[in-house]
């Protein structure tokens, strides 16, 4: 078990691995356990960016704590609440909890 402090840890953990599992408190106040990527192997060609927009992802994260990932069960782009984020487990089962 760790900890992460912060989005730069989170992003670090995403990106040093093919996908995570992360648990987090939707807006309408229930639990979601997600199976994400940010790994371009793991998305359909149809659903990779054409551009990426570093500024707008920035901002995203800066003023809503969001965080866009790739749901790989659910085949399609979502966000994760950063703030209502309680954990992440890597492939190998090791699991970072959030310092908020």
């Amino acid at each position: 078990m760790g900890i992460l402090k912060g989005t730069v840890d989170f992003f670090n953990k995403l990106h040093k691995n093919d996908f995570v599992s992360v648990m987090f408190t939707k807006k309408d106040g229930t639990k979601r356990l997600m199976k994400c990527t940010l790994n371009f192997k793991f998305i359909p060609k149809e659903f990779k960016p054409k551009n990426i927009n570093v500024q707008q992802i920035l901002n995203l994260l800066r003023k809503n704590k969001i965080i866009r990932v790739y749901d790989i069960e659910s085949r399609g782009w979502r966000s994760i609440p950063f703030g209502k984020t309680e954990w992440l487990e890597t492939p190998n089962k090791k699991k970072y909890y959030i310092k908020q």
